[in-house]
């Protein structure tokens, strides 16, 4: 609470949020004992001991005093529990108010009673707002209009105070930081959910060479915000598809047919557990700034031996030396800092030059567009086929222009924040090499087929409606788009991507995690291509890097 009463912002507060979330952080020590069985109830058992009275009415005594003092606890955490469950409810309020006019059936009232659930999340907190974010980006999980609204969170971020930046380089580096690193509290460079950004200098204590590096600092309080709010969120999570699984069971009595199916959807698609322990474990991985770092040389060294290491650049994490703590740590990430064009402004600028010289007209793509369209599809498929380590927010913000495009020298790209990372198990790679495989040879129906037989998750096969139809749909959908060119021109690649996710959520064919993450990844990069090259085919850049992976599994199973 002090922490984030504390916390002020030119943009928006973090203490609203973080006070929020703050009070029900203690609740994590009494669910997480819940989940894994490990019970205090032993603390009041009776205990056989060999001693004198006196020894023995120390023990006992200790014993009940410490189950006094746990049970106290437990009524305290549940009591936050409930003001924490409180104030979600205060925040979501309006919207639940005004819900019931959403049957007046106005396209007007609709948006500005979407507005009012994007900004319940938002006050909500960085937890929810991140999992919003992150739902907008699972059509094959929630429903289409669902995500479309809630893709306008995506801008949205949080900033904290430069003495709480100060508080935290104190305590990570200790008090002398400012020895070997120099900040300015105008040089926020960018802000997002999770935390802020900082052009600044290093100085190398042994060479005295200065550095420019970016200074990345965590937001204060937001581990602690977001590890309460994932209880909240799996409570919840596990309330509605009690409630859900409950109301299909006694929908079912005396029903027909087709009202059973629509319960049976009711049922089945709120895997709503599920979808918060995936989200969990790319948050508590984002929140250590550290796996940042690791990412970076991972990155570094994939493509230091490619035919792309010369235009492809990643920063490289520094480490303070002569300091507190010498290694990365989870709270501040250092980096060097890379100069370049944001990628986004590039966009901008080329679009308002063509709409200057070609009024109307669809913007030309010089040889420079060319290269770099090419380049960003090269990057992402080397990620998922050659390396297995994918870039999960490969988006233009998160790309600068390395170079100008001289006549004898190709653009590169400078890619930033690595703290999104996708890495999929051996059988998920090698069930995605065959999926990918299968839309090259188009057969889609064995695609639907290894989409549902692939499947790790519970129940996964038989919560699928319909099997035979979603195979004979997913034919159909790779026969379209075969016939139809999957150019970047004519979308082809987006109506694909698009089809096979409602497809998913149709039919209740949950997808992997990773594959889902996989295929957004290529539906980012190719809204870059598409912008600079709309001529691109990417079945032609693609399958060289698919044949090649599907022939290095075929070797390696050999």
């Amino acid at each position: 609470l002090r922490v984030a009463s504390r916390s002020r912002s030119t943009r928006h507060r973090f203490n609203i949020p973080l006070t929020s979330a703050a009070i029900s952080h203690a609740v994590l020590y009494f669910t997480y004992n819940q989940h894994t069985g490990n019970s205090d109830v032993a603390l009041c058992q009776p205990q056989t001991v060999s001693a004198s009275p006196s020894a023995v009415k120390a023990p006992v005594n200790s014993s009940v005093l410490e189950a006094i003092k746990k049970s106290i606890a437990w009524i305290v955490d549940l009591i936050r529990l409930l003001i924490r469950l409180g104030l979600l409810a205060f925040h979501f309020s309006p919207a639940a108010v005004t819900a019931p006019a959403l049957l007046i059936n106005s396209e007007r009232f609709e948006q500005f009673w979407w507005e009012l659930v994007r900004s319940g999340i938002f006050a909500s907190g960085p937890c929810l707002t991140k999992f919003a974010q992150w739902a907008a980006t699972r059509p094959d999980i929630f429903h289409p209009r669902f995500c479309k609204e809630l893709e306008h969170l995506q801008a949205h971020s949080y900033q904290h105070s430069w003495r709480d930046t100060v508080r935290t380089l104190n305590a990570v580096y200790g008090e002398d930081w400012q020895d070997a690193l120099h900040l300015d509290q105008r040089s926020v460079t960018g802000s997002g959910l999770i935390a802020q950004v900082y052009k600044g200098k290093y100085v190398d204590s042994e060479t005295g060479e200065h550095k420019e590096v970016a200074v990345k600092v965590l937001h204060p309080g937001v581990r602690k915000a977001m590890e309460a709010d994932l209880v909240v969120m799996r409570f919840l999570a596990e309330s509605i598809e009690t409630t859900a699984a409950l109301m299909a069971w006694v929908g079912r009595l005396g029903s027909s047919n087709e009202k059973e199916n629509r319960l049976s959807i009711l049922e089945t698609t709120l895997s709503l557990s599920d979808s918060v322990e995936e989200f969990r474990e790319m948050m508590l991985s984002q929140l250590d700034l550290s796996n940042e770092g690791d990412a970076m040389l991972r990155f570094r060294r994939n493509f230091s031996q490619s035919k792309w290491k010369d235009r492809v650049i990643f920063a490289e994490p520094i480490d303070l030396k002569n300091s507190k703590y010498a290694k990365r740590h989870p709270d501040v990430l250092i980096e060097s800092y890379q100069h370049g064009q944001p990628m986004a402004d590039y966009l901008t600028q080329r679009a308002a030059e063509g709409m200057r010289t070609n009024p109307g007209c669809v913007t030309p793509s010089t040889s420079c567009d060319k290269s770099i369209a090419a380049l960003g599809l090269d990057i992402i498929l080397k990620m998922i086929f050659e390396d297995n380590f994918i870039h999960g927010d490969l988006h233009p913000g998160n790309l600068l222009l390395a170079t100008s495009c001289a006549p004898k020298k190709s653009p590169g790209l400078v890619v930033l924040d690595t703290g999104l990372c996708t890495e999929l198990r051996p059988q998920d790679r090698q069930n995605l090499i065959l999926l990918f495989k299968a839309v090259l040879d188009r057969d889609g129906a064995r695609v639907g087929r290894l989409m549902i037989e692939k499947s790790r998750y519970k129940d996964a096969k038989h919560n699928v409606i319909d099997a035979a139809g979603f195979e004979k749909s997913m034919q159909q959908v790779i026969d379209d788009a075969f016939c139809n060119g999957l150019k970047l021109r004519d979308r082809g690649v987006s109506d694909l991507l698009s089809r096979v996710l409602r497809l998913c959520y149709k039919h209740r064919v949950r997808l992997e995690s990773g594959f889902a993450s996989v295929v957004l990844s290529i539906g980012v990069v190719e809204g870059l291509g598409m912008q600079l090259d709309p001529e691109v085919d990417v079945i032609s850049r693609a399958a060289p890097f698919i044949l090649r992976a599907a022939a290095n599994d075929c070797l390696a199973s050999s």
